[in-house]
């Protein structure tokens, strides 16, 4: 009887070290994927926010750009949710102004650093290589001023 016992304990304990391995293996792949993800995109899963960051290689730099986003949702909780729903894509481009989507309206001389796709969840923020505070505070207030004409926008739809 000791040995049927010894033997059944063997078995759980074998279960429970198989189980556990597959576990590590699946937290390693997910967090893989995450890192992944986010090395072209900013991708928040407990608050379901993915945003797309197209970065410009040569004249710009989206580590500043997800930068920005942390620190709107640090800063700013409407404004980040408001981002989170209203632009799927935030790319590193300069602002075409005579593009017939582009809120043109909007772009005036102070600034012309952002600008949003009228009928899109697109947004253009001009590509920079500077890496500061005040250009992840630059750019988060760009976000936002952008964010919220795309929100104003598809409110109104």
């Amino acid at each position: 009887m000791e040995t049927y016992t010894k033997i059944k304990i063997s078995r759980a304990y074998s279960k429970f070290e198989s189980l556990l391995k597959k576990a590590i293996w699946i937290l390693i792949l997910l967090f893989a994927a995450y890192f992944i993800i986010n090395i072209s995109s900013y991708w928040n899963p407990l608050r379901m926010c993915y945003i797309k960051i197209e970065g410009d290689i040569l004249r710009g730099n989206e580590n500043t750009i997800q930068k920005a986003i942390v620190y709107i949702k640090n800063r700013d909780n409407s404004s980040y949710k408001n981002l989170c729903k209203y632009v799927d894509v935030i790319s590193e481009k300069q602002c075409v102004a005579y593009d017939p989507r582009v809120e043109t309206s909007r772009i005036d001389s102070e600034f012309k650093d952002s600008c949003f796709v009228k009928g899109s969840n697109n947004i253009y923020i001009k590509p920079t290589k500077e890496v500061s505070g005040e250009i992840i505070q630059r750019r988060a207030e760009e976000i936002v001023r952008v964010t919220n004409f795309s929100t104003e926008f598809w409110k109104n739809k």
